[in-house]
């Protein structure tokens, strides 16, 4: 039977089985390689299609080590199975690395996979069905086989396939530009190889160097060092190794063993008193930065803050150990981060002068405010209560005196006792302050001293929710000075004074039937502080304050303050 050299295909022995085997030692080098980039989009495709190849290669020399018809045709299989899986894995490598995977339609995809699918099966077994090969003869040691309707199939699916690549490699060369084009162009280069090789081996010149079997081989080669180790596929790498070498912290990257595998530059100027390099030893760094072997053997983060000595001075350091876990717990080594903190352990410590200035400010205003709310009162009593003794005197009352007197000793009590209350305060700042204990005592003084009656209505101990601690002196002045402005100015006799609590909010009220006054031209008067220093407390409690004032009704002081849960 005479065969047709267009259906035909030839398994010639292998004369150069050092080559073959050399070939297939690189292929699964090379896919061992790139197994440490497995995570980045390509690789895996690429390691299969790789390992494929060595197995097809492998399959050919199988097939030339044995005499058995039935072994050479299971060989002979083999190597069309492989042949199609090293082909369907580099189109699923060109879809990853070109980022095209979800611009192919869907059918042609799960088409591809789904063909491929059946081709595997038929293929497999084809002992059953015979649908493979149609005519086989062996000339000496050279078999050929007739195609049959699988090999067609076969042939003509690999022949879609790379049409596929080439026109996913033509769309990305155009519509891509920078690192993204010269990629797309790389990638053009291993089938040159391969179709060029593939050419040279129908020259009778070029067959005794196996010229098929190189271009598969620097293919391979290629694609594995142009795109992984020269870094043209990704932008990544480069990017951290960019950035490790250029950033301003040291980094110091340390193995399992305690060796020393990186150090950037300014790692290298940090530790420039040291012997220790890249190669070397970590424990060669406890004679010049000690602090560094104080981080123990636990796998997890740790920081500390240290001070480092240099010839220009000493500088502030936080390092940073991350352990390097892979999976299974298995310590790989760890990262050291040295970040310079000089300048802001220097920031720190202006700030922290600025905030004692301020504070010296703050309580410079808080003791102005005090002695304005309680002892700047006293004067002006001790004036008034003198001015009727006096007068009870000429008119030889000398009970209403006494008893005017007795007044005057209460009043110097209790100023002596506010005197002493603030200093302790001024101790004592962000103590718990018993409110509801203070507010009854004064207004019991209150209306003792002024005569006044004060109506209070509101809780008389703490409630649930209640003023933060820090804001009920605040609260209590507040109330202090809005009854002494109504006996001092409003000509009042009778005060209100409600409390009242909703909405998380506490409403305080203060309302005399006094005279009233003219809102706007007192709080304009620079003579006069009362109701600019209660405006200052509620702002300082994060409250609001309201003031209206009628001639004819008197004035309403109203004061809200957030409430808290306690």
């Amino acid at each position: 039977m005479t065969l047709s050299p267009s259906c035909v295909t030839v398994f010639p022995p292998n004369n150069y089985l050092w080559l073959y085997l050399t070939s297939i030692a690189v292929f699964e080098a090379l896919a061992v390689y790139l197994y440490q980039y497995r995570a980045i989009p390509g690789a895996r495709p690429l390691i299969l299609n790789l390992s494929c190849k060595a197995l097809w290669l492998l399959s050919r020399v199988l097939y030339g080590a044995t005499a058995s018809m039935q072994i050479k045709m299971f060989w002979v299989n083999c190597s069309q199975m492989l042949q199609l899986l090293f082909l369907l894995f580099w189109f699923q490598f060109i879809l990853e690395i070109s980022q095209q995977k979800e611009k192919l339609p869907l059918f042609i995809r799960i088409g591809s996979y789904g063909v491929a699918a059946c081709l595997v099966f038929l293929i497999v077994f084809d002992s059953q069905f015979g649908w493979l090969w149609g005519a086989i003869t062996m000339s000496g040691p050279v078999m050929k086989l007739a195609f049959g309707p699988v090999a067609l199939a076969l042939l003509w699916f690999s022949y879609l396939l790379n049409l596929f690549v080439l026109v996913i490699c033509i769309r990305w060369i155009l519509n891509t530009h920078g690192l993204r084009r010269w990629q797309a162009i790389a990638l053009s280069v291993p089938p040159l190889f391969i179709l060029s090789c593939n050419m040279l081996s129908r020259v009778p010149l070029f067959q005794p160097f196996a010229p098929q079997l190189v271009g598969l081989l620097l293919g391979g080669i290629y694609i594995t060092w142009v795109f992984y180790r020269l870094r043209l596929y990704s932008i990544l790498p480069l990017a951290h190794d960019v950035v490790s070498r250029s950033m301003i912290d040291g980094l110091l990257v340390v193995d399992e063993k305690g060796y020393i595998v990186e150090m950037n530059a300014t790692a290298k100027e940090l530790f420039s008193g040291s012997t220790a390099a890249v190669g070397g030893a970590f424990g060669d760094l406890s004679a010049t930065r000690p602090v560094l072997v104080n981080f123990d053997q636990k796998p997890d983060e740790q920081k500390l803050e240290t001070v480092l000595s240099f010839s220009e001075g000493e500088r502030h350091f936080q390092i940073t150990m991350t352990p390097l876990i892979a999976s299974g717990n298995h310590l790989l080594g760890k990262v050291f981060v040295l970040k310079d903190i000089t300048r802001q352990k220097r920031d720190q410590a202006t700030l922290i002068e600025q905030q004692k200035t301020l504070s010296v400010m703050a309580e410079r205003e808080r003791l102005g405010r005090e002695l304005h709310d309680t002892r700047g009162q006293f004067p002006g009593y001790v004036k008034t209560q003198t001015q009727a003794i006096r007068l009870l005197l000429k008119r030889e009352r000398v009970d209403d005196a006494n008893m005017q007197l007795d007044q005057m000793i209460a009043a110097a009590d209790t100023a002596f006792s506010d005197a002493r209350e603030l200093i302790t305060s001024l101790r004592n700042v962000g103590k718990e302050w018993p409110f509801f204990q203070k507010l009854p005592d004064w207004l019991e003084q209150f209306r003792a001293m002024s005569g006044l009656t004060v109506d209070y209505s509101g809780p008389g101990q703490q409630p649930p929710c209640w003023v933060a601690p820090e804001a009920e002196v605040h609260l209590l002045r507040i109330i202090q000075e809005a009854l002494t402005n109504a006996r001092k100015h409003a000509g009042a006799d009778r005060i209100q004074l409600e409390l009242k609590m909703g909405n998380d909010r506490l409403t305080v009220t203060v309302t005399d039937n006094g005279r009233g006054f003219d809102v706007t031209a007192a709080e304009s008067d620079t003579t006069r502080y009362g109701l600019g220093i209660i405006r200052e407390r509620v702002a300082e409690i994060g409250g609001r304050c309201d003031i209206s004032s009628d001639p004819a009704h008197g004035t309403t002081i109203t004061i809200q303050a957030p409430l808290t849960s306690l």
